[in-house]
């Protein structure tokens, strides 16, 4: 999706609860987009900027400045669209946003803590808009029993530690992985 920005996953919805690093994922497609493709415009945003933005916007009379300005981007990521509850003018206005940068082929990735279909009283059209492409859940690494994260030795394990750490190290991994 970043070596091809808009041929694939668009838009590209990421949603997950608190602190799982949905917003460096974010920045990372950024990053990755710019390696592949310097001449891109990309824009990173959170909802609340782009609502400031609108509105500091309309209030100087300048409302086609603003749309201009993110129709111009290649790669458009926006983080924090849960806030879009009870905004029925920035609704209105992402909505038409992503359907001309959909229409250019151009790149929208936006973050959720829900999806979007559990965003209180989102528009169905925006629903069905940013559920269009690829929705996707970033979940909390599992620590079950079996899995790597439980099987994996420390990088201590290379340098020849002592029993006593391995007994202590085993204890954990069995009370932080058990059933």
């Amino acid at each position: 999706m970043a070596e091809s920005p808009g041929a694939a996953y668009n838009p590209l919805f990421i949603y997950s609860g608190s602190g799982l690093g949905k917003t460096h994922l974010l920045m990372a497609v950024g990053h990755a987009a710019k390696k592949a493709a310097p001449q891109l415009n990309i824009e990173y945003l959170t909802l609340d900027e782009y609502v400031e933005a609108f509105h500091a916007s309309v209030a100087a009379g300048q409302g086609d400045a603003f749309r201009r300005r993110f129709q111009n981007v290649d790669v458009l990521l926006v983080d924090d669209v849960q806030f879009l509850t009870n905004r029925k003018e920035m609704q209105s206005e992402l909505l038409r946003l992503t359907e001309a940068l959909q229409a250019a082929g151009r790149q929208i990735v936006l973050t959720s803590d829900r999806p979007p279909p559990d965003i209180a009283d989102l528009d169905e059209r925006l629903i069905s808009r940013l559920s269009g492409g690829l929705v996707v859940i970033w979940a909390r690494p599992t620590t079950r029993r079996g899995s790597r994260s439980c099987g994996a030795r420390p990088k201590s394990a290379a340098r020849g530690s002592s029993r006593a750490f391995w007994r202590r190290w085993r204890r954990r991994r069995s009370a932080t992985c058990a059933s």
